[in-house]
């Protein structure tokens, strides 16, 4: 079913003359800038003088512009105003300051001949908010290039520096470190669509996946290094004490419990290796079948307690 109006739908499109309004605005600003420009071409005597006279013409030339007055007045304070600047500045706009080439390689000549990637940057940043006349542009173009081969030659050597680093630490907080610093030297790469460019980012990027991956096989490798000396250690503390006590039927060899639980507690089983995980196994098999029945509940009690402190990967 058709809604009903009340009114027929033309109706309610605003009368056509509101629609000029912006127009009017529009061509009455154009106009407020060329008697701005005219009022200091003339340069009055003073200040009060301006400010009427710009004020007088444009209630004369523009009597219907809203806000005739206002509007009047502020472009004649700022005229006034632009006259102790020589000019410039008039209503609020700056001339344009054109740099050099010479400017432009003075400002990379600043960080010398290794800078720091963070003073590159900035170098570049603020560079690339100046102004240059059309006849340099081509050499500024050819500078900038320049410049940004010799900041991707700094990345990579600076990245691939880190990556071998990482790979060198003892610990893999320590790699994964490197890694991070890496990652974030990553973010100074200039990219370019030059197919060369793109080339060499790629590969520094599977670098990047590739040492993320080698430091967690370090660190799991080196877990369960640690974890199987640890099992060697408990092991060995069982046989060289279970000599020394001869078995007892009464104790169940109670004396082995905490020590050997101390040694086997820290080790964490869900990030053992099938090998290492074997091995401790079969260990804590020998060790509990040394012990008394009564005893091997207080053996497990003492490796399963909830304040014992299991070391993690992020310390290897």
């Amino acid at each position: 079913m058709e809604p009903e109006f009340s009114q027929p739908i033309v109706a309610q499109v605003p009368p056509t003359r509101h629609l000029l309004v912006p127009v009017w605005l529009i061509a009455g600003l154009s106009i407020l800038n060329f008697f701005a420009v005219i009022a200091l071409w003339q340069r009055p005597e003073s200040e009060a003088t301006a400010t009427a006279d710009l004020v007088q013409i444009l209630r004369e030339s523009m009597p219907a512009l809203p806000n005739v007055d206002v509007l009047a007045e502020d472009i004649a304070n700022r005229v006034v105003d632009a006259e102790g600047k020589g000019g410039a500045g008039i209503l609020d706009s700056e001339a344009i300051v054109f740099r050099t080439v010479a400017d432009l390689e003075a400002e990379f000549a600043k960080i010398g001949a290794q800078p720091e990637l963070d003073a590159f940057a900035k170098v570049f940043q603020a560079v690339d908010e100046w102004a240059f006349s059309p006849e340099d542009e081509p050499r500024v173009v050819s500078v900038k290039f320049q410049q940004a081969e010799r900041m991707r030659e700094i990345v990579k050597i600076e990245v691939e520096k880190l990556q071998k680093s990482a790979l060198e630490k003892a610990a893999a907080r320590d790699g994964f470190a490197d890694y991070a610093s890496a990652q974030r030297l990553l973010d100074y790469f200039p990219i370019s669509n030059d197919l060369k460019v793109a080339r060499l980012l790629r590969s520094l990027q599977d670098g990047q996946a590739s040492l993320a991956n080698k430091l967690d096989a370090l660190q799991r490798l080196r877990y369960n290094s640690w974890a199987v000396r640890q099992v060697s250690s408990a092991l060995r503390y069982r046989d060289e004490h279970l000599g020394r006590i001869a078995w007892d039927p009464l104790n169940g060899n109670v004396h082995l419990v905490e020590p050997v639980a101390s040694i086997l507690g820290p080790i964490d089983q869900k990030f053992l290796e099938p090998a290492a995980l074997d091995f401790y196994t079969s260990t804590y098999v020998i060790i509990r079948d040394t012990l008394g029945k009564d005893v091997r509940r207080k053996f497990a009690e003492q490796l399963t307690k909830p304040d014992i402190k299991r070391k993690t990967l992020d310390l290897f």
